[in-house]
């Protein structure tokens, strides 16, 4: 934890890129209207810029629950005074006397009821579906929130991300993304034949490997593959070989 600072400047801890979504943990303090006073603040916060709404959200919450399809169908959300990020800090502080106890404040007792942040707090875990924009299209992702009860003062650690690098593809809330695979099986023009494996272009980075065997500890070497596909062919005396597409 930051600790309260004599010029109470802001302190800012922050990752990401300024021209998409920035997801931001600020630490702060401040002298209050009260001289003898001082207040502190911690938050993770999903900060998207100009006037973007990023947030996914059901038609009926904003959070998901797990398994749940995050994709171009969901509603985009926007909090009720209009902002533009979410935060899901439930909590400030503030003590009267430098040194003194701090006090805790439930800043959520009183939100709308429809809001994430009136909520989460009687949630232990949260998914939060989020959509960005990238040079090949849109895409969708999720984070998971977690912690290990509800006091209004247990603050919530992002534990879980993911998203889909296909464009405009779905995913489903907790789970990886689900990668299509074309097959078909190839005369080689000799009498034998091959199995010819394809993938979206958006993949062309990942790598393509293969196993003989499942049984831990599993060896995984690379198969040769050209970007978006590989061809294997259908040899009889394999009888059994396992293959992946791995994100790099």
């Amino acid at each position: 934890m930051l600790p309260v600072t004599e010029s109470f400047e802001v302190k800012n801890i922050q990752s990401g890129s300024s021209e998409i979504v920035n997801f931001s943990y600020y630490a702060f303090a401040i002298k209050s209207t009260n001289p003898s006073s001082e207040y502190y603040s911690v938050s993770f916060e999903l900060i998207p810029t100009n006037s973007a709404a990023p947030l996914q959200s059901t038609i009926n919450r904003i959070h998901f629950l797990q398994g749940e399809t995050i994709d171009p169908k969901k509603s985009l959300y926007r909090d009720e005074v209009g902002g533009n990020w979410l935060t899901l800090s439930l909590f400030d502080q503030s003590r009267l006397i430098v040194g003194a106890e701090w006090r805790y404040f439930d800043v959520g007792a009183n939100a709308p009821k429809t809001t994430l942040y009136h909520n989460a707090r009687s949630l232990t875990e949260v998914y939060v579906g989020y959509r960005f924009p990238d040079d090949d299209g849109t895409h969708f992702g999720w984070l998971r929130f977690a912690r290990n009860n509800i006091s209004f003062t247990n603050v919530f650690d992002l534990v879980a991300h993911d998203w889909n690098p296909i464009p405009e593809a779905p995913i489903r809330a907790g789970l990886p993304p689900e990668i299509p695979l074309a097959t078909e099986v190839v005369d080689d023009g000799t009498g034998g034949s091959f199995l010819r494996i394809g993938w979206n272009p958006a993949l062309a980075s990942w790598a393509f490997e293969t196993t003989g065997d499942l049984t831990p500890p599993i060896t995984w070497s690379e198969y040769p593959a050209g970007g978006t596909s590989a061809e294997i062919p259908l040899d009889a005396a394999d009888s059994q070989r396992y293959f992946r597409l791995r994100r790099p």
